[in-house]
């Protein structure tokens, strides 16, 4: 089974593990590629401006919550790495309240900025690239 750039629109995350957890056969595979929050992002500066989209982002997790959500329905991690992807946006004005609301150092992570003629703003982020095995 393979689940790309979906899982932060589950709302009820939990839920959809299980149902997975239900289908898969006992060595049965779930890759999972998603992006993910920095490790210094507290306070989720990263799903406050994807939320802005308004396309239905609930949240990014991290490698920790799909290894213990996939754990709760008897899968284990096999494989991980991650790899950077940029966004685009139109920048429009939400984005610069939003922020100043957040420290330099979490805008500085995500390399957060705006093009020359201000239409366009960027952030990079890390995507989790998961192989989890059904026991």
């Amino acid at each position: 089974m393979v689940t790309r750039y979906a899982l932060h629109h589950f709302p009820k995350i939990e839920e959809t593990f299980k149902e997975i957890g239900r289908i898969l056969k006992p060595k049965g595979q779930l890759f999972i590629a998603d992006p993910t929050p920095c490790k210094e992002d507290n306070e989720r500066f990263v799903d406050q401006y994807m939320q802005m989209k308004k396309d239905g982002h609930i949240k990014y997790y991290t490698k920790g919550e799909f290894i213990e959500l996939a754990a709760q329905v008897n899968m284990e991690l096999k494989a991980a790495f991650e790899t950077p992807i940029c966004f685009p946006r139109i920048n429009e004005s939400g984005y610069k309240e939003l922020i100043k609301r957040h420290s330099k150092e979490i805008i500085e992570k995500y390399k957060v900025y705006v093009t020359e003629d201000n239409q366009y703003i960027y952030i990079t982020q890390n995507v989790l690239n998961l192989t989890f095995e059904k026991r």
